[in-house]
């Protein structure tokens, strides 16, 4: 017998459903508190049941520990939430709690292809918690520089760059761990990887960190996985521009930045290909979005090769 399993994350429970091919619906089996007690005893009452594919949704982190305690376990694929609910509305279901969420992705997971989740190394790991606050201080700075020029008062103004001032610190202090945990991570694709013109250390923590699929995919599969494939937008008469979208918000960001450095740097090749997409008639963030392109392509190709980066490599 086939059964599939629908786990609903909230930031303390896991509410878990089960669902076998021709049942009328999913049912649900219970929550469980989501630690690692909980999904213990989770696997224990699931012990004499084989799960063929497991489907959770992506929860701002909430599920990251029981998504790597269940991986070892069975397959289980993570999603977007946003597809989770388009299912649902498909179905005709517009009632929505913690229960009927799983059971929807228990009946989801039948029909889903696995994308089984393979758990972070520890080195990996630390890697993705250095990257994600850096990036979450750079937030921090960019709105209080906002703040600042919009402060009421000159004592107001004064606190926030102070504050500003102790957040640069921190963000310096960070990038000097980032390529510490990068080589701890993988030492040879960081050596690879620095000497590209406009790739830093950031970019290429991040690309460790939260791209691992560098190298293993084809051009598509890797500019969708980030978020700068361009979908078409077609519909009878109508053909609207194409747009990106989905992705890894993380990864784009700083490729955005890399891209960005590349193109104003006087001797990167980026340059010349952006000069040549504006002058045929591109507006400027569709010219930058096809150079974030190509340089992701090229540093796809270059570790899945084994290459090393050459000057004609954007050309």
């Amino acid at each position: 017998m086939t059964f599939y399993l629908g786990i609903d994350v909230g930031c303390k429970s896991l509410d878990v459903a089960i669902f076998t091919p021709g049942a009328a619906a999913a049912t649900h089996i219970g929550a469980y508190p989501n630690d690692s007690k909980g999904v213990k005893r989770l696997l224990r009452d699931l012990a004499k049941t084989p799960i063929t594919h497991a489907l959770l949704e992506a929860t701002g982190g909430y599920e990251n520990a029981a998504l790597d305690w269940l991986s070892a376990h069975m397959p289980i694929t993570r999603i977007a939430s946003h597809r989770s609910a388009a299912y649902a509305r498909s179905l005709g279901q517009y009632a929505k709690s913690d229960p009927v969420d799983a059971r929807t992705l228990a009946q989801m997971a039948a029909g889903t292809t696995p994308r089984p989740h393979t758990a972070p190394t520890l080195e990996r790991k630390a890697l993705r918690g250095l990257v994600k606050v850096r990036d979450q201080l750079v937030q921090m700075r960019d709105d209080n520089r906002r703040r600042i020029k919009q402060a009421d008062t000159v004592d107001a103004a004064a606190v926030l760059k102070r504050v500003n001032a102790s957040i640069e610190r921190e963000i310096k202090k960070l990038d000097g761990q980032l390529r510490d945990a990068a080589m701890a991570c993988d030492a040879e694709r960081v050596e690879q990887l620095t000497r590209v013109p406009g790739v830093g250390k950031v970019m290429v923590a991040m690309l460790i960190g939260y791209l691992p699929e560098l190298g293993q995919c084809g051009n598509r599969q890797i500019t969708a996985l980030v978020g700068v494939a361009p979908y078409v937008k077609q519909s009878g008469k109508r053909d609207a521009p194409r747009q990106i979208m989905a992705g890894r918000p993380y990864v784009r960001r700083i490729m955005y930045m890399a891209a960005l450095s590349s193109i104003r740097a006087k001797a990167s090749p980026l340059r010349a290909y952006y000069k040549g997409l504006r002058a045929r008639g591109k507006l400027a963030k569709v010219a930058i979005v096809a150079c974030m392109r190509k340089l992701l392509i090229m540093l796809n190709a270059m570790v899945r090769n084994g290459t090393p980066w050459q000057k004609n490599a954007m050309a």
